[in-house]
């Protein structure tokens, strides 16, 4: 846990939701420390409040995930974390509990939504939730 986060807060939430979020072909150990990093800097803090997202140019919130390296694929990873943390602020109001409530707290209700609640983006069909529906990350 970063310094400075109560375990079981949403911020904590927020924190793993959004780093397992783009754990794909990272070294865990790795992705975790600079995640740590990232929240700890007063600077790179607001990557965790999806409302901080919503509000922040794309380019900053790029180069700011760059600068602990959260982000390996500058681009892929920016629109996975953007899309999760601007789902989050405007479907469950920053809380991911809410999203978890909606599904009745079943496992497989979670599963199914993160597969496949969409929204349209430009005219086409863009999940809510990318990477977080995988199999691999969906069960975390």
């Amino acid at each position: 846990m970063p310094k400075g986060m109560t375990r079981g807060s949403l911020e904590h939430l927020l924190f793993i939701t959004l780093t397992v979020a783009i754990d794909y072909q990272r070294d865990a150990n790795i992705l975790w420390e600079v995640s740590r990093q990232t929240w700890e800097d007063p600077e790179t803090q607001y990557l965790f409040d999806p409302e901080a997202i919503h509000q922040t140019h794309y380019k900053k919130v790029t180069k700011d995930l760059q600068k602990y390296k959260v982000s390996k694929k500058q681009k892929k990873d920016t629109n996975i974390w953007r899309t999760v943390g601007i789902t989050f602020f405007k479907k469950w109001n920053s809380d991911p509990t809410r999203f978890l409530e909606s599904c009745g707290w079943e496992s497989l209700e979670i599963l199914r939504r993160l597969k496949t609640d969409i929204h349209i983006f430009y005219g086409k069909p863009v999940s809510d939730y990318p990477y977080l529906r995988g199999d691999k990350i969906g069960p975390l």
